[in-house]
């Protein structure tokens, strides 16, 4: 590398701004194959294209493509332009809390300097580092594979902060992980966020809740419910005493549970289950069949 312009974590950089100039032999050769075809070999469009394309996918822009066609010479320090706004990260503190601040000093004088220098050999393909830009976030939402069914693109998210009471963002489920992890029971959607009032920052948790449609049915309150793990019990009032009866539950709604079978819209039930609860009546318990 022969000339670094950024030189701390957590810098301010621009669309457009130069970064940095680079070496790079394989560059140069490919620049000055371009040069020859063009000169020499004008009418062969096809071989100009593909040493045009060559040198756009090695990271040169049209306009340094067409500037060393027209002046013959190729760049030997090419300048290179960053594509994007935000923040400079190391590779290594990429990850780190915080990288979302928009206060960062404009004095750099007490940020970490960068890892990667000016004359230090670089590989192609190398990381030198990162650009966080907090305008634009994404949340990820880890969602129950049990859940995953009744999940679609674009349905509606509610999106709270523990560390912000009060605050609700609204957005959509914008993307769904086609790929389950290792061991994991979990799959991980993605809402992507505004963040142009800097409110929010990375690695902060988040609560989720997704509007996935409407079950018609029988719903009580969980606190009703008894759950013996193969047996979910209720306590039916059957006269003046109240009696142990098996249901056969659905979904789950915040505080709610729906009774897919097992009672009736005309049924009484003890509020509070586990009140009423003892170790004979967990026996004792009235079929719905």
């Amino acid at each position: 590398m022969k000339k670094l312009y950024i030189k701390y974590a957590f810098q301010e950089i621009h669309q457009g701004q130069r970064i940095f100039d680079i070496y790079s032999p394989e560059l140069v050769t490919a620049q000055q194959d371009l040069i020859f075809i063009s000169k020499n070999s004008a009418q062969e469009v096809a071989l100009v294209n593909a040493a045009k394309q060559k040198l756009l996918l090695l990271g040169m822009t049209n306009e340094q493509v067409n500037q060393a066609i027209k002046t013959g010479k190729p760049f030997y320090s090419l300048p290179v332009y960053s594509p994007y706004d935000g923040h400079v990260h190391d590779v290594a503190h990429s990850q780190m809390g915080g990288v979302g601040d928009q206060k960062a000093a404009s004095n750099f004088a007490n940020n970490l300097p960068l890892a990667i220098k000016e004359g230090m050999y670089v590989e192609k393909g190398q990381t030198l580092f990162n650009v966080v830009n907090p305008h634009m976030l994404w949340a990820i939402i880890k969602i129950d594979r049990s859940d995953m069914a009744a999940l679609k693109l674009n349905q509606a998210v509610k999106i709270t902060l523990p560390d912000m009471p009060g605050k609700i963002i609204s957005g959509k489920v914008n993307f769904i992980e086609p790929v389950l992890q290792d061991g994991d029971k979990t799959t991980s959607i993605r809402v992507y966020l505004d963040n142009m009032d800097h409110e929010l920052k990375v690695n902060s948790l988040v609560k989720a809740e997704i509007q996935t449609g409407q079950t018609k049915g029988l719903w009580i309150p969980r606190s009703a419910l008894i759950d013996l793990g193969r047996t979910q019990i209720v306590w039916l009032k059957k006269g003046a005493a109240y009696q142990a009866h098996q249901v056969i539950i659905g979904g789950i709604n915040g505080n709610e549970i729906q009774i897919k079978m097992g009672l009736a819209i005309t049924d009484s039930l003890a509020s509070n289950a586990q009140y009423l609860a003892d170790s004979e009546s967990f026996i004792k318990t009235q079929s719905h069949e």
